[in-house]
């Protein structure tokens, strides 16, 4: 039930100053812990792991918080499990008499993990309920329309290429983003909304990423994988004038691997990008074995285990979708404006300025030289 470090509990109870909990607590174990607990102890760090429930972790901090002889509030606590949706909920009703104490390991994306402290984890949360919250209080929105909008509430975070902007907890409490957090941001959004994503470095050398993405949407006829960036969508803060300016560019908004590819400044392409850009299948070999010669094959499996396919599987998905016109992107940025508020000015008025800024955009980021390939076969 409870362990111990740096020491031997039988032999010196009285300097026990670490305890760890890895699974669900029975009545008797709880019995035990409340009477070792109750002993003279110098206790300074708790830790929840592995099978532990919010329900043991509820009665071990409600003993730490009651029990005359612990200060609490010197006591750190890590709980380092993976979170559920329902005991992430459990987590935010829990009432802690000193909650910064408390510090939580999130999942960034594969078998990554980072540690935040309780009280800016809760923040993040509710920061993502209100937006999926805001988002489902629209009606008859299919995915792509809700995609759109929790698009565009990532863009309205100030871009920042500090490091520190890496994290979920800065990049929600500050409001910034370099372009791994824009992108960090958007695929957690999509992840909470039952869409398989993950977050791809462009180049090894740059802070520039996109998303990936599984998307069917019936009511646009659309059914494929699909690239977004948020981060190149994005305005600068001294380049804005009102927010409303920010929802303007949708250049990068589901575009095709293909599409991708016909960047005008595409040279940079590296790593696993490039391996899923190769023109025919003598590349993607090539590509392939060289990159797992030299860095290993742990990226690829990130890849498949958060799409559920194969890497070659999901090279032929990518290069198998199809464009989603410009007119379906209208189509879905008009439902969008639907739903904005406070418009001061005619929705025409504002589709006509996203079109035009569209195409012109268009022109400039992409040049149509790249012939969409054939998929691979086994």
């Amino acid at each position: 039930m409870v362990g111990a470090t740096d020491l031997d509990i039988s032999n010196k109870i009285s300097l026990l100053s670490n305890l760890s909990f890895d699974h669900p607590l029975t009545d008797a174990e709880f019995y035990d812990l409340e009477q070792l607990l109750s002993s003279s102890v110098l206790l300074s760090q708790v830790y929840f792991k592995d099978n532990i429930d919010i329900a043991s972790i509820d009665k071990v901090k409600s003993l730490l918080e009651l029990l005359p002889n612990i200060d609490d509030s010197k006591v750190e606590k890590y709980i380092m499990k993976t979170i559920t949706n329902l005991e992430r909920e459990q987590l935010d009703n829990m009432n802690f008499a000193n909650i910064d104490t408390w510090n939580i390991a999130y999942l960034v994306e594969g078998n990554k993990y980072e540690i935040t402290s309780l009280t800016k984890y809760r923040i993040v949360n509710e920061w993502f309920n209100q937006v999926l919250e805001e988002m489902d209080s629209r009606e008859d929105l299919s995915l792509l329309d809700k995609i759109c909008y929790v698009y565009d509430r990532v863009k309205m975070f100030h871009y920042d290429a500090s490091v520190k902007y890496h994290r979920l907890p800065e990049i929600i409490c500050d409001k910034k983003a370099n372009s791994y957090g824009y992108n960090l941001l958007f695929k957690e959004l999509l992840l909470r909304m039952g869409v398989s994503s993950l977050v791809i470095r462009v180049a090894s050398l740059e802070d520039n990423f996109i998303t990936l993405s599984l998307i069917k949407d019936d009511s646009y006829k659309v059914d494929g994988a699909y690239i977004f960036d948020p981060s190149s969508d994005t305005i600068f803060k001294d380049q804005y004038k009102n927010n409303l300016a920010r929802q303007m560019n949708y250049n990068f908004f589901a575009i095709t691997l293909n599409k991708l590819g016909n960047l005008s400044d595409n040279n940079d392409f590296d790593g696993v990008l490039k391996i899923l850009l190769s023109p025919n299948t003598d590349e993607y070999n090539y590509y392939l074995k060289n990159y797992i010669s030299r860095f290993g094959n742990s990226e690829i499996k990130k890849i498949e285990k958060s799409f559920y396919m194969s890497f070659e599987d999901i090279f032929n998905k990518l290069n198998s979708s199809d464009d989603i016109s410009k007119d379906t992107i209208f189509k879905i940025v008009s439902k969008r404006l639907d739903n904005y508020p406070d418009v001061i000015v005619s929705k025409d008025f504002l589709l006509k300025t996203v079109s035009e800024n569209y195409i012109a955009r268009n022109s400039e980021l992409f040049v149509n030289n790249r012939v969409k390939k054939k998929t691979i076969e086994s």
